[in-house]
């Protein structure tokens, strides 16, 4: 029936997508993102719908699992996964390239995201993880942190931004 087509099951998308590679950025590991790409993601860019098929495919492909520390899906206990997206800068050219969709709990996604952790408050808990999946000290974690906002800070910044990742 026609009236019924925008409910139409669209078909699954390839376990594998064009381009990706399953192999990028593997681990647990802080990966700050350059302002310019701030409160921007595939999400955004897409049809809700589409993203819908797309997170879906990361969740089932990985098992329901955090590719990072192990943890499974638990709504009942809050633990929930997310779908993260792995990139590739070239700052000279400006050039932000998707190179993988990986599988993350929240957790791990917020560790990853460890400048957004401070701005949210949870740095601490963000940190704890972090040491607690990659078996760092913590003064590897924090040498770890650090490396990973000198390596943010030497990316050019559009201007008039402001500095927090």
């Amino acid at each position: 029936m026609p009236g019924l087509e925008r409910w139409t099951a669209l078909p699954d998308f390839p376990d594998l997508l064009p381009g990706e590679d399953r192999s990028f950025g593997k681990g647990l590991f802080v990966d700050l993102i350059p302002q310019t790409s701030w409160f921007t993601n595939i999400r955004s860019a897409v049809e809700p719908r589409d993203w819908d098929r797309v997170r879906r495919m990361v969740y089932r492909r990985a098992g329901h699992r955090c590719e990072a520390c192990g943890a499974a899906e638990d709504r009942a206990r809050g633990l929930q996964m997310e779908a993260h997206e792995r990139f590739t800068y070239d700052a000279r050219a400006g050039i932000q390239r998707l190179v993988r969709l990986i599988c993350l709990c929240h957790w791990c996604h917020t560790a990853t995201h460890m400048g957004m952790a401070g701005v949210r408050g949870v740095q601490d808990e963000a940190m704890a993880h972090l040491m607690t999946v990659t078996g760092m000290s913590e003064a590897q974690a924090e040498e770890h942190i650090d490396e990973a906002f000198a390596r943010w800070s030497a990316i050019p910044k559009s201007p008039g931004a402001s500095t927090c990742p």
